[in-house]
C-alpha cells in the first residue's frame, strides 16, 4: 500500500500549494501586479488540487464570478475522488479495502479543508 501514501501525499501538497496559488493571484490582482495566469490555475485544479482551490475561490474571494471556475473545481473534486476509488478498486480488487482506502482519502481532503479553512 505504499502507493496510496505516494498519491495522498501528492493529492494533499498539491491542494497546498493550489490554495496559496489563488491567494497570490488575489493579492496581486489587488496591488496591480503580474498574475498567475487562470490557465496555470486549471491546470493546478486539474492536477489533483481542486479541493485547495475550491477553499481559495471561498477565503479569497477570488474566481467566484467566473462561470468556468465554478463548473470545473467541484467536477474536478468528483474526478478526483472516483479516480482515487477506481485506483483502490483495480489494485485491491473489488473488497471493502477498496472502500476503506478511498473514505482515508476523503477524510484526508476534509482535514485539509478544515486546517485551512478562515476563521
Amino acid at each position: 500500500m505504499s502507493w496510496l501514501k505516494w498519491v495522498s501525499g501528492y493529492w494533499f501538497v498539491l491542494n497546498i500549494v493550489t490554495y496559496f496559488c489563488f491567494g497570490l493571484d488575489k493579492r496581486r490582482a489587488r496591488r496591480g501586479r503580474w498574475r498567475i495566469p487562470e490557465a496555470t490555475l486549471f491546470l493546478l485544479t486539474a492536477c489533483g488540487g481542486a479541493l485547495g482551490a475550491l477553499r481559495g475561490m471561498n477565503d479569497f474571494r477570488h474566481k467566484t464570478r467566473k462561470w468556468q471556475f465554478k463548473l470545473v473545481v467541484p467536477l474536478f473534486i468528483t474526478l478526483h475522488v472516483l479516480g482515487f476509488y477506481w485506483l483502490a478498486f483495480r489494485w485491491n480488487g473489488p473488497t471493502l479495502t477498496a472502500f476503506w482506502i478511498t473514505l482515508v482519502t476523503l477524510l484526508v481532503h476534509l482535514i485539509f479543508f478544515l486546517i485551512v479553512k478562515k476563521k
